[in-house]
């Protein structure tokens, strides 16, 4: 290095060699590893839920009834479950609906198929979600 950028106070701070913000840098570098840190954790915690349904089929059964079958997926066995089931008829209205009281389910992954009223013809159900 140069003898002049050495002793010369301006050039040694335009080359950024004197480092008088050590501590600013640091508590920056700390800032970032906690939010990266943070955002991996959410991202594995709420990518794996404790308890998760899928809707797997439905049927028509009759102008006022649909056959849904789903599957539940539990991280440990709960003593009671309620899954709530919707029917849609073609406007997209909700035409029935039930909670499906599970009681002391003995898997953590299991299917169940329930059989919903309608109050006229359903195009479509689905499981808006258990807790």
């Amino acid at each position: 290095m140069h003898p002049d950028i050495q002793n010369n106070p301006k050039l040694r701070a335009r080359y950024g060699l004197d480092h008088k913000n050590n501590g600013l840098v640091l508590i920056i570098v700390l800032i970032v590893t906690a939010l990266i840190s943070w955002l991996i954790w959410s991202a594995t915690y709420y990518s794996n839920p404790k308890l998760s349904s899928q809707l797997i089929a439905y049927q028509n059964v009759g102008n006022n009834q649909i056959k849904v079958t789903y599957q539940v997926k539990s991280k440990k066995i709960k003593t009671q479950i309620t899954c709530r089931l919707v029917a849609r008829d073609i406007y997209r209205n909700i035409v029935g609906e039930t909670n499906d009281l599970i009681d002391k389910p003995n898997q953590k992954i299991f299917t169940r198929t329930i059989t919903l009223n309608t109050l006229s013809p359903a195009v479509n159900a689905d499981v808006v979600g258990c807790e």
